[in-house]
């Protein structure tokens, strides 16, 4: 069985940002239902934007600000309001694992995001939104808006709080199902849902699949199992649980990937159950 816990290269992400939520609390808010969706890749860099003044003509002054304001939207491209937002969260929370990898639907592409204050770096949440058009980041336009995921720090007084927080499952039962890489599942039933698990390092993984939609674990799993042999995830200290489901049905909730650093829990959400994975993956960039 692969170790998946060593060091990975960057992901950099296309993606939109959105939402404020409470300190050490679970995220609230809503997901976009796209379910077709892409990624693109972008560059760290940093963008300024230029700024008028005016003494006497006014009339002249103003209508330059405007027509600076509006090419700037014209220019902006997907890739360089990722590039914007990833920077500007990344100078909100310094030396936090951030993703850098967030997949957006193809119909909305320009990453946006909202956040709780930056003053608290023991507890804070990031929404993920994606929209048609460039929002700057904790714009009041983004208030309605629905996010596509989100990235969570929670500090517990305890590790033991932490521990039970990430909510990892050690115990396996079930009809053996082989995943690849030396790895087995254990697949079980339940109220018409069934239910794949199985373990990776300090990691543990289950996928949920509707059996009145027809749906299959086996499938998921094997992708993520041959995902996580060539990308590692973070190293959890002690635990990590990841709680996927087939299909998509809009939540950005619905999937999630947390992991226990001592007495801190990180915790990432996504609408769509791989890139989930992908996007906790890239916090290790």
């Amino acid at each position: 069985m692969k170790k998946i816990y060593a060091s990975l290269g960057v992901l950099l992400l296309t993606v939109g940002v959105i939402a404020g939520c409470n300190n050490g609390s679970k995220n609230t808010g809503e997901s976009t239902s796209e379910s077709t969706s892409s990624e693109t890749t972008v560059n760290s860099s940093t963008t300024e934007k230029g700024s008028s003044s005016s003494t006497s003509k006014t009339e002249s002054s103003t209508s330059t600000t405007e027509s600076t304001s509006a090419s700037s939207a014209a220019a902006a491209t997907p890739e360089s309001q990722a590039e914007k937002v990833l920077n500007e969260l990344a100078g909100l929370f310094p030396s936090e694992p951030l993703p850098n990898s967030i997949l957006t639907s193809t119909t909305k592409t320009y990453l946006s995001s909202a956040t709780t204050s930056a003053g608290d770096q023991s507890n804070f949440n990031i929404l993920y939104y994606a929209e048609d058009q460039p929002i700057d980041v904790n714009s009041t336009e983004l208030n309605e808006l629905k996010p596509i995921a989100s990235m969570e720090k929670i500090t517990f007084a305890t590790e033991e709080e932490a521990k039970n927080e990430v909510g990892k499952i050690e115990d396996y039962a079930g009809t053996e199902v082989d995943l690849g890489y030396g790895l087995t599942g254990y697949m079980q039933g339940a109220a018409g849902s069934s239910y794949l698990t199985w373990a990776e390092g300090n990691w543990n993984l289950i996928i949920k699949a509707s059996n009145i939609d027809g749906e299959d674990p086996v499938s998921l799993g094997k992708e993520v199992v041959t995902y996580l042999e060539e990308n590692t995830l973070p190293i959890p200290q002690q635990d990590g649980n990841i709680q996927l489901e087939v299909g998509e049905n809009g939540d950005y909730q619905t999937n999630s990937v947390a992991w226990q650093k001592n007495n801190v829990v990180y915790k990432v959400h996504h609408f769509n159950a791989m890139e989930a994975v992908k996007m906790a993956v890239s916090t290790n960039g």
